[in-house]
This record gives structure tokens, C-alpha cells and sequence, in this order.
């Protein structure tokens, strides 16, 4: 499946709607969280490894060939960007010792 225009692209909701995968069952077959696989199913901010997992899951779940380049995905970052949810936590010192 190929289209051409961002706009013309289905999400992947809108695919999965048409079969009985739920995204519960797409998460667990891409090995990503709940919250992740609907931003995915919804074309929202990601990361493109995730939305790569997510759509090869689609695609093992039902039996359709489809990829990243046939999914309406809006902002999907770059393999080596960095997400500031995925960099360490720095803790602060207390201003407030001993109490």
C-alpha cells in the first residue's frame, strides 16, 4: 500500500478500526506501551523506531504489508534524536539538609 500526499495517508487507526486488533494487542506485539502505540495509531509526536515497531506489529497482526511511508505520521523524529523523557533524570541537591 503507497500514498503519495501526507493528507491522503490513513492513520493507523483508522486502519486498525477496519479489523479486531485492538491496540492493546498492537502494544504487545511491538514491545511498547499503550500510550505509545495510540500516539502511533493517532499520527502523533514519536520517535521513528517506535512508530517502525508499531507498524510492523500492524502488519504481522493482520496481514496487511504496510510501513512507516504508508501511515499518516506527523513530526516522527529523526533515528538518532533523542526524546528529553529518554535522557537520565539529574537530581538537584536539597536546599533544605538535616530537617
Amino acid at each position: 500500500m503507497f500514498f503519495a500526499d501526507t493528507e491522503q495517508k490513513p492513520t493507523l487507526l483508522r486502519l486498525r478500526q477496519q479489523t479486531t486488533i485492538t491496540t492493546q494487542q498492537l502494544a504487545r506485539e511491538a514491545g511498547v506501551s499503550l500510550t505509545e502505540a495510540y500516539v502511533v495509531e493517532i499520527g502523533g509526536f514519536g520517535s521513528r523506531e517506535t512508530a517502525k515497531k508499531v507498524i510492523e506489529a500492524f502488519a504481522r497482526l493482520s496481514g496487511q504489508a504496510c510501513s512507516l511511508d504508508d501511515i499518516r505520521l506527523q513530526n516522527v523524529s529523526p533515528p538518532a534524536f533523542k526524546r528529553m523523557y529518554d535522557l537520565p533524570t539529574i537530581k538537584h541537591p536539597s536546599t533544605r539538609q538535616g530537617s
